[in-house]
């Protein structure tokens, strides 16, 4: 009998249920409860993980961002990071938007490019399409592939590469949703 004491003791130390509980259980109850608080516990050990895990993750995607900033700022330009993870809104400057996609000017007035076509947004917020897929590249400048479907992207200098050659995008392409 004094085992058992000692034993629901040292749970109700570890444990913030009531004593009642425990001693109503018994040892078989007592080793129920306890495993029950081990488990709260490890799970508490994984959400937090993972709630550190994504911060650094937020972190380095901030970093990375602030260099590309800095570096448009010279002129230069640097490859585009993935957004974290968490993230459930990627920018049109993060990827290339899909032929015929929407996207938001900075009124949130939708804009959209034609089946077939494409739309980027520049640097500087303003949004246009073409005939083909588009990339922003520098400051304030979208390429796009001068025929309808073609391919767009940027090579390693960051100067826009275009299937059939580039043309610069217009807003003209795009057309506003009903």
């Amino acid at each position: 009998m004094r085992t058992t004491a000692k034993v629901l003791t040292a749970v109700l130390a570890l444990s913030t249920l009531p004593a009642i509980s425990i001693a109503q259980g018994g040892l078989g109850g007592a080793a129920t409860i306890y495993n029950s608080i081990e488990r709260g516990r490890e799970l508490e050990r994984q959400r937090q993980r993972k709630i550190e895990l994504e911060r650094r993750e937020d972190e380095r995607y901030e970093l990375e961002r602030r260099a590309r900033q800095r570096a448009a700022e010279r002129g230069e330009i640097l490859p585009q990071a993935a957004p974290p993870a968490a993230s459930a809104a990627v920018t049109a400057s993060d990827v290339s938007a899909p032929l015929g996609s929407c996207l938001l000017d900075s009124t949130d007035r939708p804009l959209c490019a034609p089946p077939g076509r494409g739309i980027a947004e520049d640097s500087i917020g303003r949004i246009a399409c073409g005939k083909g897929q588009c990339v922003a590249y520098g400051i304030g400048h979208i390429a796009c592939s001068s025929i309808p479907g073609g391919g767009a992207v940027l090579d390693s200098t960051g100067n826009p590469r275009c299937v059939g050659g580039c043309e610069d995008a217009s807003e003209h392409y795009c057309v506003v949703p009903r």
